[in-house]
């Protein structure tokens, strides 16, 4: 049997809007994360766009784009890039996954990523909706020693 040529990603940007993922901790200010976009076309082909991106500072490390023979494929590389990153990535409203891109593209120092051109092409009909927390918004730190009381009972020993 002969594979299928991949698909070409302005002719998978014409399929239907497929599942749309991203790391468990996306609300997290400062995340580290992966976000996932997928186009599937009638007969099961999939293609997933795999976009790394540092909610901190650089914005889109990378993207990655890729056919797979079904939705069910892309699950599986889902699954290994959770276990690479230790954290699980879970489906997601298509407006948030592409907020958070988008968002990441606008804010981050990395101003022209390698395939962005492509991914653009995928996101075309997906309104984004504004990613929270902001783009760059420090991690919160936990209180040291305890709110009031607690320090009250040490101070008095």
């Amino acid at each position: 049997m002969v594979a299928a040529p991949p698909p070409s990603t302005s002719g998978a940007s014409q399929w239907p809007l497929g599942d749309c993922l991203v790391s468990e901790r996306y609300d997290q200010p400062s995340a580290e994360l992966t976000a996932v976009v997928t186009r599937v076309h009638p007969d099961g082909r999939a293609m997933a766009a795999f976009v790394e991106l540092d909610r901190a500072t650089e914005g889109i490390r990378s993207i990655k784009l890729q056919g797979f023979p079904s939705l069910d494929n892309v699950y599986g590389e889902c699954a290994n890039r959770s276990e690479r990153s230790d954290q699980a990535i879970i489906g997601a409203p298509s407006g948030i996954v592409a907020g958070l891109i988008v968002d990441a593209y606008e804010n981050g120092s990395n101003r022209r990523p390698a395939g962005w051109d492509k991914l653009e092409q995928l996101l075309h009909d997906i309104e984004p909706l504004e990613a929270r927390p902001a783009f760059g918004e420090p991690p919160v730190d936990k209180p040291k020693g305890g709110g009031l009381l607690d320090r009250l009972f040490r101070w008095l020993g």
